[in-house]
């Protein structure tokens, strides 16, 4: 795999310079890479839960994935976001901290991904099929953050998606799409007001 999960992380740690590190330093980091690179990354960040859990942080982390599939599509991956978010802090401690806990993990994930499987993973439908999961799924971050560990299935789903984009893997694809239908049961079962029912409509 051309970039390991590990070694994203990495990446993403050096990103700052003192005691916070700002959404623009970390975008500046991660600029011109591909779009498997950036959904892993956000899905990334979103699944570690002292990142992702922090206020705020599941509104700033769609609207980037959001970004970072239309650049995709229109300047090859390269991300760019408005002043406001790039001026958004995180604290370099905390966000070390997260990054550390994740480490171990990440190296363990880089050495299954394989190239196997790859018309999940590769040409024209594979990817819009990913990207408009990746949408969806960043869109259900929204109210699912009002749920503990909400966030935990969707972003899970975006990391394996962007893992399977990376690697040409479709294994992960289907790691994806199955953490699709968990976020989909645990929206239906736990926020059942954000789904237009038909009991709505009665009411």
């Amino acid at each position: 795999m051309a970039n390991k999960l590990e070694d994203i992380l990495d990446h993403l740690g050096n990103s700052g310079n003192g005691e916070t590190t700002s959404i623009g330093e970390m975008l500046d980091a991660f600029k011109n890479r591909s779009l498997g690179v950036l959904l892993t990354l956000l899905g990334a960040l979103a699944a570690i839960p002292v990142i992702g859990g922090l206020p705020g942080a599941p509104l700033v982390l769609c609207i980037l994935i959001f970004v970072a599939i239309g650049q995709s599509i229109f300047s090859d991956g390269g991300l760019w976001a408005p002043q406001r978010l790039r001026r958004i802090e995180i604290n370099s401690a905390k966000l070390a901290k997260g990054i550390g806990k994740a480490k171990p993990w990440a190296r363990r994930i880089d050495n299954l991904v394989k190239n196997r499987l790859s018309w999940f993973a590769e040409g024209r439908i594979a990817t819009f099929a990913i990207t408009t999961c990746a949408t969806i799924l960043a869109l259900s971050f929204l109210p699912l953050s009002f749920v503990p560990w909400g966030v935990g299935a969707p972003a899970l789903a975006i990391t394996a998606f962007g893992l399977a984009l990376l690697g040409k893997d479709g294994l992960f694809a289907l790691f994806g799409y199955a953490f699709v239908a968990a976020t989909l049961y645990v929206a239906l079962v736990f926020l059942p007001g954000f789904w237009f029912i038909p009991e709505i409509w009665e009411s």
